[in-house]
């Protein structure tokens, strides 16, 4: 059935492409057939949809066209495959908005830009003579910054997130095998500094370089055969680049590695790996490597894009760790950054979606 419909798909486009460069159509059917191409271009240059819902989505137009003629089931399928790409669509235009709306939400909302929020809220009440309101929108923002400052408070937020990705990822692996190909989530900081230790190497590694780590031992134990490292950084050499810099070093051989070095954020990581995917035929199944406390959030934005993930938990911060009494009570800018991230991935997946 598979190659039936790849088969029909593909005559699908050429019956469209000769209809339009031939004129063979009427100037209705020739702006309709010009239409749905310059939809497939836009769809594979965004890196949007995987190969075979961008020739389903020509194939059922050319089908309701009456240009392509099968059996109920033939039919049925394309009709299916069609439903399936207006929903990667759909989810694919709302990527850009989504990425707006939570950078600004990220910024208003947690340190310190509630602070710089709260000021300025502030000084306007201040100018307008309401001082009590004053008080309140700038010391509101000083007490959740206290509060988030508490490392107690940011393992109660993160917690939740890094037993949901250790239960997951069990649960899965007990009831299917570990995918052959495994998808690796941006995880160094940048490039090393002339005076850093790292400079030799080339890259500077933060806390999330564990991810290399745990990719870079699945393959070396013969657990997976591909690396797929994805991450941007908008600078001439990609995050992608440099953690493949660190899996060389770790004894993973170039051969073995695929990069995707555009993706910014979590959202745009789905997409373009599931188009790198596609377009090195390595499947939809893939063992996602990635922190656990961000990986609940990473597992549904992969599911969107079409992919069947397990989740591989590579850095915990939360669990497994040991502080003293006093320790958890005593306020640091660490626990600040960790109480950001908790509830930066909260907001992710109550904002983000499918649909």
């Amino acid at each position: 059935m598979t190659q039936v419909f790849l088969v029909l798909a593909h005559r699908a486009i050429h019956h469209l492409h000769d209809h339009v460069t031939q004129g063979t159509w009427s100037r209705k059917d020739r702006l309709g057939a010009t239409h749905h191409l310059e939809v497939h271009w836009r769809i594979n240059n965004s890196a949007v949809l995987a190969r075979a819902l961008d020739h389903g989505e020509l194939a059922a137009r050319a089908y309701c066209a009456g240009q392509l003629r099968g059996s109920p089931s033939t039919e049925r399928l394309i009709r299916d495959t069609h439903v399936a790409a207006r929903r990667r669509i759909l989810y694919s235009s709302r990527m850009s908005l989504y990425s707006v709306v939570s950078s600004l939400l990220q910024g208003m909302v947690f340190p310190p830009g509630i602070l710089l929020v709260g000021l300025l809220l502030g000084g306007i009440a201040v100018l307008s003579g309401r001082w009590r309101l004053a008080f309140a929108v700038i010391a509101a923002p000083l007490a959740v910054t206290l509060v988030l400052a508490v490392p107690w408070v940011g393992d109660r937020i993160v917690t939740p997130l890094e037993q949901r990705a250790l239960v997951e990822s069990r649960s899965a692996l007990a009831s299917r095998p570990l995918p052959r190909t495994a998808v690796v989530l941006g995880g160094l900081v940048g490039i090393a500094g002339p005076d850093d230790q790292a400079a030799a190497s080339g890259y500077d590694l933060s806390g999330a370089a564990d991810r290399v780590v745990a990719a870079a031992r699945l393959w070396r134990t013969g657990q997976v055969d591909r690396i797929v490292l994805a991450g941007g950084t908008g600078a001439a050499i990609s995050e992608a680049e440099l953690m493949a810099r660190f899996a060389v070093d770790l004894g993973v051989p170039r051969a073995a590695m695929v990069l995707e070095g555009e993706s910014r954020t979590t959202r745009e990581n789905a997409l373009r790996v599931a188009a790198t995917l596609r377009d090195n035929r390595l499947g939809t199944d893939i063992a996602l490597v990635t922190s656990a406390m961000h990986l609940p959030r990473a597992m549904a934005e992969f599911r969107c894009a079409g992919l069947l993930p397990v989740g591989v938990p590579a850095e915990f911060e939360v669990l497994g760790g040991n502080r003293g009494f006093a320790e958890d009570w005593i306020p640091s800018l660490g626990a600040i950054d960790r109480s950001r991230r908790g509830l930066k991935e909260w907001l992710g997946a109550t904002v983000g979606g499918c649909s």
